[in-house]
């Protein structure tokens, strides 16, 4: 049985869906479709709506980074946790009026920074975090 819904890659390449006259979504990237399906699911469910949204998120947020930390000390899936860590913390920002656009350069801003940090103004410090060597 054929769904409407193709999966490039999956059940059609590329080349196929374009002979094939088949009408596929522009692909997003994967920040755009996390933004995105944040925003519809606490749309759907009406979350952001009373008071105690804020607290309760900053409950989870750490909820979710403890499941994070211990994926990584026992093996499992890692990567969904931190995953499921980057929803909680796109909720807070969306109800906190961000926008997609405001976190893509606030990315960019932090990748720029650490890529000019080098071993000659940076090191590690005691407890193991990089911070600007001192004089």
């Amino acid at each position: 049985m054929k769904t409407n819904t193709i999966t490039l890659g999956k059940d059609v390449t590329p080349e196929e869906a374009y002979m094939n006259g088949l009408d596929i979504p522009e692909p997003k990237d994967t920040l755009t479709t996390l933004w995105d399906s944040t925003a519809a699911f606490h749309k759907r469910f009406e979350t952001m709506t009373g008071l105690g949204f804020l607290e309760a998120q900053h409950r989870v947020l750490f909820e979710e980074f403890a499941e994070f930390t211990y994926a990584i000390h026992s093996g499992t899936s890692a990567a969904d946790e931190i995953a499921d860590t980057l929803v909680v913390a796109i909720g807070l920002l969306i109800h906190s009026g961000y926008t997609l656009e405001q976190l893509q350069t606030a990315i960019r801003a932090v990748a720029a920074k650490n890529d000019a940090k080098t071993t000659e103004t940076h090191a590690k410090d005691a407890k193991g975090k990089v911070a600007r060597k001192t004089a």
